[in-house]
């Protein structure tokens, strides 16, 4: 049972004034998910049954970073995991497959296992009211992380999650960016590509 109800945004005016705080844009964030998506497009029956998804991956987080890094943002990797960071707002902002976007009833849940190096990144802080500080709370290193969610449709969210028992649990806040349906075509993502579609290396330390 989720301990948290997340903070939504839906509507395009409330989700372009949240993002625009966030140094970020609804349009850029979009042409990431459109640009991944085409890249899992580019799988085919001879490639590993996990390569629409690892694709999907390896471009999504490039098109952020390249649609994004300059003056505000810049690349960032945080125990082998692929972010773009905002010093300036504490903020970073890293990519990932799940099972289903933008659906206000279901939660998002990773395609592949989360590890440890996620649970640390996204270990959020509340205050003794139970209350998000502030609407995404940062992480212990003072960040708050962000991942933007992408589904087999094409729906995508940025979203504040937590992470427990290797996967999302709950998110502390949740930005709907599409339903998927401006983006006309087949799911690209299957349940074969689980194995690898998503990175989250586990660290150990020597």
């Amino acid at each position: 049972m989720q301990s948290h109800l997340p903070k939504i945004f839906k509507d395009e005016s409330s989700v372009n004034i949240r993002l625009q705080k966030l140094g970020l844009s609804r349009d850029g964030l979009l042409e990431v998910r459109t640009q991944a998506m085409a890249a899992a497009a580019d799988a085919t029956p001879f490639h590993p049954a996990n390569a629409a998804g690892l694709l999907a991956y390896l471009h999504g987080v490039a098109a952020l970073r390249r649609l994004f890094v300059g003056e505000e943002w810049r690349l960032e990797r945080l125990d082998n995991m692929e972010f773009i960071r905002n010093d300036a707002l504490k903020v970073r902002v890293g990519f990932s497959n799940i099972n289903v976007a933008s659906q206000e009833q279901t939660n998002p849940k990773a395609r592949s296992p989360r590890g440890a190096a996620a649970e640390r990144a996204c270990s959020h802080t509340v205050d003794m009211f139970e209350h998000l500080i502030p609407v995404a709370a940062p992480s212990n290193d003072g960040f708050a992380t962000y991942f933007l969610m992408m589904d087999s449709r094409g729906a995508a969210e940025l979203s504040c999650p937590t992470v427990e028992n290797g996967n999302y649990f709950e998110c502390f806040e949740r930005i709907f960016i599409s339903d998927g349906s401006d983006f006309d075509t087949d799911p690209l993502l299957t349940d074969d590509d689980e194995s690898a579609n998503d990175f989250d290396p586990i660290v150990a330390r020597r």
